[in-house]
């Protein structure tokens, strides 16, 4: 069987026929992934790297595709920051200075550390608080 590679446009059509309503979906390279997370309220549009100063995803059962396809992909659109709280191991990793596809700085932090974002350098985030509850 051959794999129906879709296009942004292809997925908007859908989304506006109510077809995608109830679903929760993602476009990556191509493929509709089944969505986890919140759903973005509307009818805000889709951000483009410039309005994003980081990405944040957690991870439980997505851990792998968060730290591979996932990064190649915010590293290629230029995101300056992205951060993987990874839920099983309780630790955050952070990823930084995108250059051809890869980030070139991914540290990992325990929950014993903090962390601050390069948007907000005086802010720094304590990773056990994402874990406090």
């Amino acid at each position: 069987m051959e794999r129906k590679r879709w296009t942004r446009a292809e997925c908007d059509a859908l989304e506006s026929s109510g077809l995608r309503a109830n679903e929760r979906l993602e476009l990556v390279e191509g493929d509709l992934i089944d969505k986890k997370g919140e759903k973005r309220p509307r009818p805000f549009a889709n951000p483009t790297p410039a309005d994003l100063r980081l990405v944040v995803e957690i991870a439980h059962s997505s851990l792998t595709f968060d730290l591979t396809t996932k990064a190649s992909l915010y590293a290629r659109a230029g995101i300056v920051e992205y951060w993987v709280l990874d839920v099983t191991q309780r630790r955050l990793i952070v990823h930084r200075d995108p250059a051809a596809g890869w980030y070139t700085s991914v540290v990992s932090y325990d929950e014993t550390e903090s962390v601050a974002p390069l948007a907000v350098p005086d802010a720094a985030f304590l990773v056990s608080t994402a874990f406090a509850g």
